[in-house]
């Protein structure tokens, strides 16, 4: 790769992000799906081990729809970039700014990478949250693409619609 370090670290950061997303993805929808299920069903009365019935769900999504598995995959593609594009600066910035605070007289130091952790862990939401919306709804099959269910998440709440949950 040429360019400088940065870009380097950049384009590694993310082609390693896509594929841990890639290779997870099926995890998640079958997780997001029996999240989906028990929200919208009733249990099961008298059932003791809620386990054995997700594991029977898990596969009979392997079984019978293995090809479903990837959907919303685009669009955890796409987040992953402006998600890795923010999260480094803002790390920076924060720390920078933090370093450049005094401590006071009494000798309490400022923790520096706690805070511009939480500050990063923050920003960072801010982007995550609506391509996690966005791909929820295609796994579980309220939209059919990653464009269909921004417009249908900004058509019933507004732009709040995207950020469902933060």
């Amino acid at each position: 790769m040429a360019g400088p370090p940065t870009i380097d670290i950049f384009l590694a950061a993310l082609v390693a992000d896509w594929a841990r997303r890639a290779l997870l993805h099926p995890v998640d929808t079958m997780a997001t799906r029996l999240q989906y299920t028990r929200s919208t069903t009733a249990c099961a009365g008298g059932r003791r081990l809620p386990i054995v019935g997700d594991a029977r769900d898990m596969a009979r999504m392997l079984r019978h729809q293995p090809n479903t598995l990837y959907r919303g995959l685009s669009a955890s593609l796409v987040g992953a970039a402006p998600l890795s594009l923010v999260y480094m600066p803002t790390y920076e910035l924060c720390t920078h700014t933090l370093k450049s605070i005094k401590s006071d007289s009494c000798g309490i130091r400022v923790p520096v990478s706690q805070l511009a952790s939480v500050a990063t862990g923050v920003v960072c939401a801010a982007v995550r949250v609506p391509m996690s919306v966005i791909k929820s709804r295609v796994q579980i099959g309220v939209s059919r693409t990653p464009l269909e269910a921004a417009a249908s998440a900004l058509r019933s709440r507004g732009f709040r619609g995207l950020y469902i949950g933060f």
